[in-house]
């Protein structure tokens, strides 16, 4: 049997796991792997041909993914997840995935479909195993992979912290926030990280940020934010601000956003992110299926000349009340 393992939303994040996982499957059963990771313009023609109009570009990215897979597959994983390992939840598309890429699939089966809590790893592995007996897979040997993923989520790499010295001397630095599958998917952003560079800017992702270790940033809330994505952007974000995580003199310049066209939890995010940096620079990129780039390119292009022009004047953008505000420059 051959299974396909889509590389869209959330494989980014959890690639050592399922990538253990399944190698301990393949060397313990008869099974093949194929993985599908990197986006190109076939696969996202594909997600917009299977996909419903109204998805966002990632689950369209995603069918693409699927598609492509099931030219070649037996089965293809589409997981349906509900909840993080904190307790928080996730887009709701992610719980509706098996149906959102039924199409997408062609008639081929849909693999480890059930519902996942990331919170409750004694169900997951339930689930898990159910879901490999529904492909002949035996009990034992999905135990065997499930504790070889869990392994590998345990041996991963801490999330890095930025300090003194990692910066190019006089770079911009920009602060990049966003969904995972945003900020690491090169085709969909539009290559942004090399873009920036380009410019003359290092980019910080959000979540290389060492928030974790920190106390949290929730207690003058009213309460902790529902979703996880909105968590971890505003977490990002307030620490970015008051500089718990980066050295003083390695202060952001400016920050963007990427979000998805027509994302709904998105909405909240952006607005909460503004609030929070009310004195730093901020660029909204919104993705969509269209793959021009001369206008993102033009606005990136102006942003960086934009915080160059600050830094060149030495406007301090970290204390309210100082300096001219970017809305305004902008308007």
């Amino acid at each position: 049997m051959k299974i396909g393992i889509p590389g869209g939303l959330l494989f980014s994040r959890y690639e050592q796991e399922i990538r253990s996982f399944f190698h301990a499957l393949q060397q313990s059963r008869n099974v093949e792997i194929e993985y599908s990771v990197e986006t190109s313009g076939e696969i996202l023609d594909l997600g917009v041909r299977f996909c419903v109009d109204e998805a966002c570009l990632p689950i369209k990215v995603f069918c693409g993914h699927a598609a492509k897979l099931a030219e070649t597959c037996d089965a293809v994983v589409i997981p349906r997840i509900l909840r993080c390992e904190d307790g928080s939840s996730i887009c709701p598309k992610f719980s509706g995935l098996p149906e959102l890429a039924a199409r997408a699939c062609q008639g081929k089966t849909m693999a480890f479909t059930r519902p996942l809590a990331f919170d409750r790893p004694g169900q997951v592995l339930r689930k898990v195993v159910a879901s490999g007996k529904e492909l002949g897979i035996p009990a034992g040997t999905i135990r065997k992979a499930f504790r070889a993923g869990v392994d590998a989520g345990r041996n991963k790499a801490k999330t890095h912290s930025y300090a003194d010295g990692e910066f190019g001397e006089g770079r911009l630095k920009i602060l990049l926030l966003g969904h995972p599958y945003h900020v690491h998917d090169s085709f969909a952003n539009r290559d942004i990280l090399k873009k920036l560079n380009r410019l003359g800017a290092d980019v910080i992702p959000g979540e290389t940020l060492d928030f974790k270790s920190k106390p949290s940033v929730w207690d003058d809330w009213m309460k902790t934010p529902y979703w996880n994505f909105l968590r971890e952007n505003c977490q990002a974000a307030t620490l970015a601000a008051n500089g718990a995580s980066l050295a003083e003199k390695n202060r952001i310049d400016g920050v963007i956003y990427l979000s998805s066209f027509g994302c709904g939890t998105d909405a909240f995010t952006l607005e909460f992110v503004k609030e929070l940096l009310p004195d730093i620079p901020l660029l909204a990129v919104k993705l969509d299926e269209q793959t021009g780039e001369a206008g993102l390119d033009t606005r990136l292009e102006a942003f960086c000349e934009l915080l160059e022009r600050r830094k060149l004047h030495a406007i301090d953008i970290s204390s309210p009340g100082r300096g001219v505000s970017v809305r305004q420059a902008v308007i």
